[in-house]
């Protein structure tokens, strides 16, 4: 056996090599179990230092005391050499000097990640949505696969075969119409969410470096959302079998305002004005359904809570909404559940997203239109505002949407706007006047209910 400044060095060539480093005095907790006559009777080498997780003895199961100092040591085995052991050594009393040493924790990857979640959400960091999305892909394809490796064992190989997994075989539902395989997107959520908790493992001092960097998710291309043209728009909302659908005014207004699923289902009528002029629309709150458990938050960005004015065509699409409300109120009587809700289910409560999401789909499948999701309403309503000639922040700041994030995601061009813009260089030789910009009253810049009267106009017979 030799010494080192910091450790020492042990072992013999059949039974292989070993170093034990020293790391000094660090601060820990002692097992404190008491015997049945009440005497202390604490497990040998029961210790948890303040570094570890855990407010019970690793040994026993029972309490701790307080604080101590106490010599810490730690032992690496299997090395060939003595030479490789020293070196291992060296390497290690390094790191203990540098205030960089990890020390062993036996953590899964699946604990790990379920107090990561937990934890960002206690802390307002995670929203309860995300939160929600984080755990679903954690339960379906993680861990199984690789939730009982020890974090400290993961490494950038393991993620490969996960992500390759994932893409060849990893869908559970509709794998006969959708394909074996997740799209690359859902296997960078993933990508994203190991990476976030490994690059706080690693600030926190339990993982040397994270894995996930020396991984490689596949490349996920941004094609833009299949939406509906205006004309596709106007002729979706003139159908009959669309007009006399329960769910006309969500539709409508989903694509006279462009507000999300989750914030038309979560409007009430103190947030709608519709003797003002011209009407008002506040954007306060949106519907989560997580876990089955519906409830309603703030709107999903910090932009969200805005205040939406809308033409006089969607103000008497809602009238008529709300006269049809009240005479199903007067009818189910006691079945009525009140609770203020714009677009309720048939009883006045909250209706679950999915569901509305599921009922636009096989509308738009039943009368023959393009296929397109609820939410591309949403695209379709922006396009309009932009191919129109509203400004780029107007559009944003009534999206709820930072205009960069908007241009990024969102913004879409209808077919015959590049040959639109490309016709604006007559401007240049002067053989067109300049464009007259639609009469906008200053303020707050949610006033475009010039434009959507376009939509409100060709759509309403």
């Amino acid at each position: 056996m030799s010494n080192a400044k910091r450790g020492h060095v042990g072992g013999n060539k059949k039974t292989g090599y070993y170093y034990v480093a020293d790391m000094g005095e660090q601060p820990a907790r002692r097992c404190a179990r008491v015997d049945q006559d009440g005497q202390p009777a604490p497990c040998r080498n029961g210790i948890v230092w303040l570094d570890q997780p855990g407010d019970v003895c690793r040994k026993c199961g029972g309490p701790l005391g307080e604080t101590v100092k106490a010599r810490r040591q730690f032992r690496r085995r299997g090395f060939r050499t003595k030479g490789a052991a020293q070196d291992a050594l060296n390497k290690a009393a390094r790191a203990v000097a540098d205030d960089e040493y990890v020390a062993d924790e036996d953590i899964t990857l699946d604990q790990y990640l379920d107090e990561y979640v937990a934890d960002r959400v206690r802390l307002r960091k995670m929203r309860p949505r995300s939160a929600d999305l984080n755990r679903r892909l954690h339960d379906n394809y993680l861990r199984d696969r690789l939730g009982a490796k020890r974090l400290q064992e993961i490494r950038g190989r393991d993620l490969d075969a996960l992500y390759a997994f994932m893409l060849a075989d990893g869908r559970r539902h509709g794998r006969a119409t959708r394909g074996a395989g997740l799209s690359p997107s859902t296997v960078r959520l993933m990508h994203s969410l190991v990476s976030g908790a490994c690059n706080l493992a690693v600030k926190q001092g339990r993982l040397r470096s994270n894995p996930a960097k020396r991984a490689s998710p596949p490349a996920v291309d941004s094609p833009e959302t299949p939406c509906w043209t205006l004309r596709e728009t106007q002729d979706f909302l003139a159908l009959p079998a669309v007009r006399e659908h329960s769910d006309y005014p969500v539709w409508w207004t989903a694509s006279a305002t462009g507000m999300r699923r989750n914030e038309l289902l979560a409007l009430r009528w103190a947030q709608v004005d519709a003797e003002a002029e011209p009407g008002v629309i506040d954007v306060e709150c949106s519907l989560l359904d997580i876990g089955g458990e519906l409830s309603f938050a703030p709107p999903k960005t910090e932009k969200g809570e805005r205040r939406v004015e809308v033409g006089g065509d969607t103000v008497e699409v809602l009238r008529r909404h709300r006269a049809a409300q009240d005479d199903r109120r007067r009818v189910m009587g006691d079945g009525w559940h009140e609770e203020d809700l714009v677009f309720p289910g048939v009883d006045g409560r909250a209706r679950r997203p999915a569901r509305v999401s599921v009922a636009f789909t096989r509308l738009v499948e039943k009368v023959g239109m393009r296929r397109v999701t609820l939410h591309s309403l949403r695209h379709a309503h922006e396009t309009l505002l932009l191919d129109n000639g509203v400004p780029l922040h107007i559009v944003a700041r009534r999206m709820g949407h930072d205009p960069a994030t908007m241009l990024r995601h969102y913004a879409h061009v209808a077919p015959g706007s590049q040959r639109v813009a490309a016709g604006l260089e007559a401007l240049l030789s002067g053989e067109r006047q300049p464009l007259v910009a639609l009469d906008r009253p200053e303020g707050d810049g949610s006033r475009v209910t010039d434009e959507t009267a376009l939509l409100a106009r060709r759509a309403l017979p």
